[in-house]
């Protein structure tokens, strides 16, 4: 089964998250609620399908956090970032949703 790092502060939103991924997709979800969480995953798990991410949980733009960390361990992006914005457009393997 495909694996997806879901990264979200609500548990409300990753249970929903959670449940339509796992029913419509067939995705295995991790869900982790903040960047350093999110870091230890793919340390791991290197190799993860896909990585859906609010762009900003409090303070910290999570969204350019995880491209720029994709990018550093050398990770192929697959990425989607819910809440819209526009600097990561044209980055292959990058998708936001508003």
């Amino acid at each position: 089964m495909a694996q997806c790092l879901l990264i979200d502060d609500s548990a409300k939103m990753a249970s929903i998250y959670t449940l339509n991924l796992r029913i419509f997709v067939g995705l295995d979800v991790i869900w982790k609620t903040d960047l350093s969480q999110a870091e230890k995953v793919l340390k791991v798990i290197p190799n993860i399908d896909l990585i859906i991410t609010k762009n900003r949980i409090e303070d910290v733009e999570l969204g350019a956090k995880i491209v720029e960390l994709a990018d550093m361990m050398e990770i192929p992006p697959r990425v989607i970032i819910l809440g819209n914005d526009n600097k990561f457009d044209g980055i292959k393997g990058v998708h936001c949703l508003s």
